[in-house]
């Protein structure tokens, strides 16, 4: 913890692996058939 938010944070982007972003997409599927969103 720094006590502040990191350049960037607030940025719209993120940078991970293929498989981060297969993962994600699904976890934005289970989360959603319940109403929910990421």
């Amino acid at each position: 913890f720094i006590g502040k938010p990191v350049d960037g944070y607030l940025a719209n982007r993120i940078v991970g692996t293929k498989a981060l972003c297969v993962a994600l997409a699904l976890a934005r599927e289970h989360a959603a058939s319940f109403g929910f969103g990421l």
